[in-house]
């Protein structure tokens, strides 16, 4: 169930760390020493891709629009794609 991707604990294995209330999954792809430097995959619709800048710059693109929403529903984000930090 983990694509071609081995689980966690292995070196380059899936550790979970999101999901979607529609069921789409993010998890880091493991190894190296710095964990800010994991990609991120994830699946939706058993649609498997990777992102290599991180979680937060993923999320970030998500909300701006310039991260492509590879298997992700249209409406994602919901209709008001407004952040606010307080």
């Amino acid at each position: 169930m983990a694509g071609r991707y081995a689980p966690h604990s292995r070196a380059g294995g899936l550790l979970h760390c999101a999901e979607t209330s529609s069921g789409d999954l993010f998890y880091w792809r493991t190894g190296g020493t710095d964990p800010d430097c994991w990609p991120v995959v994830s699946t939706g619709n058993d649609d498997w891709w990777e992102y290599d800048k991180g979680l937060v710059s993923l999320l970030a693109g998500l909300v701006s629009g310039d991260a492509t929403r590879r298997g992700l529903p249209d409406l994602f984000l919901g209709d008001d794609r407004t952040v606010r930090v307080s």
